[in-house]
């Protein structure tokens, strides 16, 4: 199949391509950037991606998705490229969202994660509200839930001097396992001291 130039053409020019954008506020003139680029049918990956050492967790995210060799659908933003948002910031989204008993899995914090950062920079108002999509849940890794509230997580490797140490994750929202006794005003009296 020969390649053709469509003139004037953009991302929807090819057929089975649709796209919607949106001003949600990252461009601070109310200019879009937000889209949803989406196929008619699984499509083949073609993604170019940072050979920094340091990638945002998003970016990993994607990656790994590219690695499927075919996805429907991508969401781009324009304006904005804070989303550095470390292993920390995974672990307390996830945290997070698992404190309203929702949970989740990891990698689909990263869009919470996100979102924290974009508040904390003014991107988004406190009082707004936002639609995050999570598609993994919390039983993908029960493993994280458990080592995150009891304080013993641990990522990654960070170097100090000769040596290598795991980075250990002091959570925001840690939650410490309490052992009580197993009658209903126990666990009631427990939850009570929580408030």
């Amino acid at each position: 199949m020969e390649a053709k130039i469509i003139k004037g053409g953009g991302v929807t020019s090819a057929h089975g391509f649709q796209a919607a954008g949106v001003a949600c506020g990252i461009k601070p003139r109310g200019e879009k950037d937000l889209a949803l680029i989406v196929s008619d049918v699984p499509a083949e990956v073609a993604a170019t991606f940072t050979t920094n050492l340091v990638k945002a967790a998003p970016v990993k995210v994607s990656m790994r998705h590219a690695r499927k060799g075919k996805i429907r659908g991508v969401v781009v933003n324009a304006g904005c490229a804070n989303a550095c948002t470390g292993v920390g910031g995974i672990a307390d989204a996830k945290a997070m969202i698992g404190r309203d008993g929702i949970g989740c899995e990891p990698a689909s914090a990263t869009t919470v994660a996100g979102i924290r950062k974009l508040v904390t920079a003014g991107h988004i108002g406190r009082e707004e509200s936002v639609v995050a999509v999570l598609t993994g849940h919390v039983l993908k890794d029960p493993d994280y839930v458990n080592q995150y509230h009891r304080g013993t997580l641990s990522l990654g490797f960070a170097a100090s001097g000769a040596t290598a140490t795991a980075q250990s994750i002091t959570g925001v929202f840690r939650n410490a396992p309490k052992q009580v006794a197993a009658t209903k005003n126990a666990i009631l009296e427990c939850l009570q001291r929580k408030k």
